[in-house]
């Protein structure tokens, strides 16, 4: 129950044992509708196997070097539900490659990592969650399960009104509260609070917006849509 980190290193297409894969891609079906199907995963063995990771606290990075063909949709879907990451090194040339891939290993290695960590965000009245971004596995409205965090993984809460107005002489807040198990096997919470001001002015949300946050809180809930439709 102290969760772990798994670093997967794959070559080819699994096509022998447990939830063994069959080539899919199919060239006739590019530009069409049936082509939303090659992005979904191939096997339920891999989803079902993915959630017991990430209920479990045991978070999955995936190092692939395909010369062909590997179904990158259903094996990325462990990394994506444990809060992993996807290195893709596609006709993979030691000569080439290797120092990239080093530097990769390295900092999976040596980047300080948390595991078994559950997340959960506040907010004060009048605000509410409406939803959230990114890779986790999410068991309830409220809770988000991560196999492993580090800090170059980011997820986004989306916070909507509530039918309550907010005042504009009090500040508003949100909570991040983080339950996880160290690098050294200790139990700990952390909590980063925020407050800022809140305006009933349309044009003061546009001038002190941060449009480098936003655009990027834009594009992954576009990609995550993407996701959702196929």
């Amino acid at each position: 129950m102290v969760g772990g980190q798994i670093n997967l290193f794959l070559s080819a297409l699994p096509t022998f044992g447990a939830g063994k894969l069959q080539m899919r891609d199919d060239p006739t079906i590019y530009n069409t509708d049936k082509e939303r199907n090659l992005f979904t995963v191939g096997h339920p063995y891999w989803r079902i196997l993915a959630e017991e990771l990430a209920e479990t606290g045991v978070g999955v990075n995936a190092f692939l070097f395909p010369d062909q063909y590997t179904d990158v949709a259903t094996m990325s879907t462990l990394s994506a539900t444990t809060g992993g990451e996807v290195f893709f090194h596609p006709k993979f040339q030691p000569v080439r490659d290797r120092d990239m891939l080093y530097d990769e290993i390295k900092r999976v290695a040596v980047r300080e990592t948390v595991y078994n960590a559950t997340i959960r965000v506040r907010c004060s009245n009048g605000l509410r969650v409406a939803d959230h971004i990114g890779h986790f596995y999410q068991r309830s409205l409220t809770d988000l399960e991560f196999g492993t965090i580090d800090d170059e993984k980011a997820f986004a809460a989306i916070l909507k009104h509530e039918s309550t107005r907010l005042d504009d002489r009090q500040p508003a807040y949100v909570q991040v509260a983080v339950l996880y198990t160290s690098s050294n096997g200790e139990r700990r919470v952390r909590c980063l609070n925020l407050s800022f001001g809140a305006t009933s002015m349309i044009g003061n949300v546009f001038r002190f917006a941060d449009l480098d946050a936003s655009v990027a809180v834009f594009m992954k809930d576009g990609e995550s849509t993407m996701d959702d439709m196929s």
